[in-house]
């Protein structure tokens, strides 16, 4: 099955040769003459009243560059040869800009967001500790490792790092959405 798109980005090499066909006054015509029926290089030479030399050397240029192609159809000259017949290739063109790596703002994302978790680990063990040696001097042991016990069950940390996971992944899931979006247009 043949792909109903062609994306190109400026860098790539085919954008060269679609704008050199999109320029070229021949192939415009040759382009025009197709889009009405399906032709071959004799045909198109005779109806544009042009060389055949210059119609087999634009055809050529128009099939690199995906714009026609040759048809499944084809019929034998009397000499015994095979005639080829030309189509427009029905496909999409978008040309886009240089692609972006969507993944690099990730990258500092995830490493300050590891940073974060662990200031926020460090603190909440910090905070831990202070509070057990507090309790303990003021109220005894009992109330120490209650506070303790309360203090433990809280891992803030934690919920810092689900957090920070969440919001990566949902970004990964908008930047993938809208791709897909663009390749449908």
């Amino acid at each position: 099955m043949n792909k109903k798109y062609l994306i190109v980005s400026l860098e790539d090499p085919r954008t060269k040769k679609i704008a050199d066909v999109l320029s070229n006054k021949t192939c415009k015509k040759i382009i025009d003459l197709l889009a009405e029926k399906e032709a071959s290089k004799t045909e198109i030479a005779k109806a544009l009243k042009m060389p055949l030399n210059t119609i087999d050397y634009n055809i050529n240029k128009l099939v690199e560059a995906g714009l026609i192609e040759r048809s499944k159809n084809y019929f034998w000259s009397t000499k015994g040869k095979k005639i080829e017949i030309y189509k427009i290739s029905n496909k999409s063109i978008l040309i886009s800009p240089k692609p972006k790596n969507y993944l690099k703002p990730i990258i500092p994302a995830a490493l300050i967001s590891a940073v974060i978790t662990l200031l926020a680990w460090f603190f909440s063990r910090t905070s831990a500790f202070y509070a057990q040696r507090m309790a303990a001097e003021s109220t005894g042991a009992l109330k120490a490792a209650k506070t303790e016990a309360f203090l433990a069950s809280i891992p803030s940390w934690s919920w810092i790092l689900i957090g920070i996971a969440i919001a990566i992944l949902a970004y990964i899931i908008i930047l993938i959405v809208s791709w897909k979006r663009l390749i449908k247009l």
